[in-house]
């Protein structure tokens, strides 16, 4: 986890910073160096990071932190700046899945972060354990990061470096993000020196090149979509550069079917794409794809922008793709806490075949039945009756008609792009609807 050059520049057990006294080293990175300390104040643990960039920065014998050279001193001072702006943006956050920032300290020529301590197992050190995490243990001890990051995503502020042993649960089973990696982004896109923050499995694509596109919520998306995949099939997801290449990566769809809910392993595929604008655009939509197990697509220009645009989704039950809007989704999901057959005809899920073989099948069968079985019963009804329940059994088939054929017109390239197929749906819920018309005016007529 640390390198021997970053123990030797590192502070010794005992070193005090203000009221905190450093008790061991903990860990770094390219961007600085994190230790576990003591605030003797309030005699509580705490975690703190100081901002120390081993390519732009040395320590002197005074425990002092000094630009390596006069060319640095630029780049460090914006990157210092960069690490106080993080601690400002993080310490406004109190959510149980963040990480909370207590104070920011400037001190021997450079800065550092004190944050609580989170006493718990890293999601890497669980996962060293059990190779894989039932659906329950997902649920419990990683998803729940998601809330983290959507409150994250809404300050306009982003991860970039969500992975295992970035999560950690604590005692009681929270999962908690440590350790963003914004600032350290922020540098090194400034500094050549600087190397950018890539976990190799868990970055997107973009995030190694601004050139690839910009960086928005889906590229926290995509690291997520990595972790979870880690926890459902014990393997950590291609190099998306090499994902670039050849994408050989196995859908978690195929290497978890049946272990896990289809919703989880289709979010999890979705947030994997390769593509930036074809991941859920925020957490919202993750989420969503959880719980339904539909496809969001976003499209160029709409997430990360302001832009109200529907966002696409795909529908995975039969592998065909739906562009149902956002706006007829949420009316179909609202249908479907009520009356389910009518919230998924909205939805355009009973379309063709479904649609088509159900009406085809009840107006002749439940029309037959009553003139078989109610025939010789026919004299004691009054012919009014028996006239209005033909007609109420046809309305009920034409309404059912209708609504189907607004789910069709919804969900018109629910066919991967096969117009024909498209067509063809269309034009057998219209004719169903010109059927039921016909009956309800055959059943009307005084001619019968």
């Amino acid at each position: 986890m640390a390198s021997d050059s970053a123990n030797l520049i590192a502070l010794p057990p005992g070193f005090r910073l203000g009221e905190y006294r450093i008790e061991r080293y903990l860990g770094s990175g390219g961007f600085g160096i994190t230790y576990a300390a003591i605030d003797e104040n309030l005699n509580r643990r705490v975690a703190i990071k100081e901002y120390l960039p081993k390519a732009l920065a040395m320590r002197d014998a005074d425990a002092r932190v000094t630009f390596a050279t006069v060319e640095d001193e630029d780049d460090f001072r914006w990157g210092l700046d960069r690490f106080l702006d993080e601690a400002r943006a993080l310490a406004r956050f109190d959510h149980p899945n963040i990480v909370s920032v207590e104070r920011f300290i400037e001190a021997h020529g450079t800065g550092y972060i004190v944050m609580e301590h989170v006493d718990g197992e890293s999601l890497s050190e669980l996962l060293k354990r059990k190779p894989t995490l039932t659906e329950a243990e997902i649920r419990e001890n990683v998803l729940p990061v998601a809330a983290g990051l959507a409150e994250i995503h809404r300050a306009g502020l982003l991860h970039r470096d969500i992975k295992p042993s970035n999560i950690v649960v604590r005692a009681n089973g929270v999962p908690v993000l440590i350790d963003f990696g914004s600032a350290r982004h922020e540098a090194s896109a400034k500094s050549r020196s600087l190397t950018a923050v890539i976990t190799p499995g868990y970055a997107p694509l973009e995030q190694y090149s601004s050139s690839l596109g910009d960086e928005r919520a889906a590229a926290d998306i995509y690291a997520l979509g990595a972790v979870l995949y880690r926890c459902v099939t014990g393997d950590c997801p291609p190099d998306a550069t090499d994902r670039a290449l050849e994408d050989r990566l196995t859908p978690a769809a195929e290497a978890a079917d049946g272990i896990y809910s289809p919703g989880l392993l289709t979010a999890i595929d979705v947030a994997l794409r390769m593509r930036a604008d074809e991941r859920p655009p925020d957490i919202a939509a993750f989420l969503h794809v959880v719980s339904v197990g539909d496809f969001p697509r976003d499209r160029p220009g709409g997430a990360g922008t302001g832009e109200e645009e529907p966002i696409r989704t795909n529908v995975a039950k039969d592998g065909r793709r739906s562009n149902v809007t956002r706006e007829a989704e949420l009316e179909g999901m609202h249908l479907n806490k009520k009356l389910p057959v009518v919230g998924k005809l909205w939805r355009g899920e009973y379309s063709l075949p479904v649609a088509f073989w159900v009406w085809l099948t009840l107006v002749p069968f439940a029309y037959n039945v009553l003139v078989e079985v109610l025939d010789d019963a026919i004299e004691d009804i009054s012919m009014y009756a028996w006239l209005y329940s033909q007609r109420v059994l046809t309305a009920v088939a034409l309404a059912y008609s209708i609504l189907a054929w607004v789910g069709t017109w919804k969900s018109a390239g629910r066919y991967d792009g096969a117009k024909g197929w498209a067509i063809a749906a269309k034009t057998v819920v219209c004719l169903q609807i010109a059927v039921s018309v016909v009956l309800l005016i055959l059943i009307g007529s005084p001619a019968l």
